[in-house]
Protein backbone atom coordinates (compact mmCIF):
# COMPACT_ATOMS: atom_id res chain seq x y z
CA UNK A 1 0.00 0.00 0.00
CA UNK A 2 1.05 3.14 -0.50
CA UNK A 3 4.18 4.72 2.17
CA UNK A 4 4.71 1.66 2.95
CA UNK A 5 1.79 1.31 5.94
CA UNK A 6 -0.07 -1.49 5.13
CA UNK A 7 -3.02 -1.71 7.30
CA UNK A 8 -5.16 1.20 7.42
CA UNK A 9 -8.46 2.83 8.69
CA UNK A 10 -11.00 5.52 8.18
CA UNK A 11 -14.28 6.69 9.65
CA UNK A 12 -15.94 8.60 7.22
CA UNK A 13 -19.39 10.40 7.11
CA UNK A 14 -21.78 8.82 4.31
CA UNK A 15 -25.01 10.17 2.43
CA UNK A 16 -27.78 7.76 0.22
CA UNK A 17 -29.52 10.26 -1.85
CA UNK A 18 -32.65 8.54 -0.96
CA UNK A 19 -36.26 8.62 1.19
CA UNK A 20 -35.78 10.50 4.74
CA UNK A 21 -38.83 9.69 7.32
CA UNK A 22 -38.88 9.57 10.85
CA UNK A 23 -37.83 5.69 10.44
CA UNK A 24 -34.47 6.12 8.09
CA UNK A 25 -31.93 8.54 7.68
CA UNK A 26 -29.71 8.34 4.70
CA UNK A 27 -26.83 9.59 6.29
CA UNK A 28 -24.52 7.22 8.18
CA UNK A 29 -20.89 6.54 9.51
CA UNK A 30 -18.81 3.80 8.03
CA UNK A 31 -15.46 2.59 9.13
CA UNK A 32 -13.68 1.00 6.29
CA UNK A 33 -10.12 -1.13 6.97
CA UNK A 34 -7.60 -1.87 4.45
CA UNK A 35 -4.92 -4.22 4.63
CA UNK A 36 -2.34 -5.75 2.02
CA UNK A 37 -1.62 -9.49 2.33
CA UNK A 38 -4.43 -10.73 3.82
CA UNK A 39 -7.43 -12.79 2.52
CA UNK A 40 -10.83 -13.20 3.51
CA UNK A 41 -10.28 -15.26 6.78
CA UNK A 42 -8.27 -12.56 8.14
CA UNK A 43 -11.02 -9.63 6.77
CA UNK A 44 -13.82 -12.02 8.48
CA UNK A 45 -11.18 -12.28 12.15
CA UNK A 46 -10.59 -8.61 11.70
CA UNK A 47 -14.86 -8.19 11.94
CA UNK A 48 -15.36 -10.33 14.66
CA UNK A 49 -12.95 -8.95 16.86
CA UNK A 50 -13.37 -5.63 16.22
CA UNK A 51 -16.92 -6.01 16.70
CA UNK A 52 -16.27 -8.38 20.13
CA UNK A 53 -13.94 -5.51 21.42
CA UNK A 54 -17.10 -2.57 20.82
CA UNK A 55 -19.42 -4.65 22.33
CA UNK A 56 -17.19 -5.48 25.69
CA UNK A 57 -16.60 -1.36 25.71
CA UNK A 58 -20.34 -0.74 25.37
CA UNK A 59 -20.99 -2.93 28.40
CA UNK A 60 -18.34 -2.47 31.35
CA UNK A 61 -20.19 -1.48 34.01
CA UNK A 62 -23.76 -3.02 33.36
CA UNK A 63 -24.84 -6.73 33.61
CA UNK A 64 -23.61 -7.73 30.52
CA UNK A 65 -20.55 -7.32 30.99
CA UNK A 66 -17.90 -9.98 30.17
CA UNK A 67 -21.19 -12.16 28.30
CA UNK A 68 -20.36 -10.79 24.48
CA UNK A 69 -24.36 -9.84 24.54
CA UNK A 70 -25.81 -6.38 23.41
CA UNK A 71 -29.56 -5.05 24.64
CA UNK A 72 -31.65 -2.98 22.18
CA UNK A 73 -33.72 -0.55 24.02
CA UNK A 74 -36.94 -2.89 23.51
CA UNK A 75 -35.11 -5.96 25.81
CA UNK A 76 -33.94 -7.80 22.25
CA UNK A 77 -30.49 -9.26 22.99
CA UNK A 78 -27.83 -10.11 20.78
CA UNK A 79 -24.92 -12.79 21.18
CA UNK A 80 -21.81 -11.06 19.77
CA UNK A 81 -19.63 -13.60 21.76
CA UNK A 82 -17.33 -16.28 21.33
CA UNK A 83 -16.75 -17.82 17.82
CA UNK A 84 -19.54 -17.32 14.76
CA UNK A 85 -20.63 -19.00 12.34
CA UNK A 86 -19.44 -19.46 9.03
CA UNK A 87 -21.50 -20.44 6.10
CA UNK A 88 -20.56 -19.98 2.29
CA UNK A 89 -23.13 -17.12 0.38
CA UNK A 90 -24.34 -19.12 -2.69
CA UNK A 91 -25.28 -22.47 -0.71
CA UNK A 92 -26.72 -20.84 1.95
CA UNK A 93 -29.23 -19.28 -0.48
CA UNK A 94 -29.89 -22.86 -2.13
CA UNK A 95 -32.50 -23.76 0.70
CA UNK A 96 -34.45 -20.65 1.59
CA UNK A 97 -34.96 -20.31 -2.35
CA UNK A 98 -35.87 -23.62 -3.31
CA UNK A 99 -32.78 -23.61 -6.12
CA UNK A 100 -29.21 -24.49 -6.48
CA UNK A 101 -27.89 -20.76 -7.63
CA UNK A 102 -24.54 -20.73 -9.68
CA UNK A 103 -22.48 -17.30 -9.68
CA UNK A 104 -23.13 -16.54 -13.51
CA UNK A 105 -26.86 -17.58 -13.08
CA UNK A 106 -27.19 -14.94 -10.06
CA UNK A 107 -26.06 -11.96 -11.90
CA UNK A 108 -29.04 -12.10 -14.08
CA UNK A 109 -31.77 -14.63 -12.81
CA UNK A 110 -31.79 -14.14 -9.10
CA UNK A 111 -34.76 -11.83 -9.02
CA UNK A 112 -36.67 -14.00 -11.54
CA UNK A 113 -35.99 -16.82 -9.05
CA UNK A 114 -36.65 -15.27 -5.90
CA UNK A 115 -40.01 -13.64 -7.82
CA UNK A 116 -41.23 -17.55 -8.98
CA UNK A 117 -40.12 -19.03 -5.84
CA UNK A 118 -41.19 -16.91 -3.00
CA UNK A 119 -43.61 -13.75 -4.77
CA UNK A 120 -41.28 -10.89 -4.04
CA UNK A 121 -42.07 -8.34 -6.64
CA UNK A 122 -38.22 -7.80 -8.58
CA UNK A 123 -39.47 -6.20 -11.77
CA UNK A 124 -38.04 -7.27 -14.85
CA UNK A 125 -35.14 -9.75 -15.75
CA UNK A 126 -32.85 -9.51 -18.11
CA UNK A 127 -33.62 -11.55 -21.21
Amino acid sequence: MVGGIDRVFEINRNFRNEGVDKSHSPEFAMLETYAAWVDHDDCARTTRESTQYIVEQLNKGTDLEGTGKVRLADGTEYDFGGEWKEIEMYPSLNEPLAAILLFRLTLYLLPAIVQARRGFEYGQSPQ
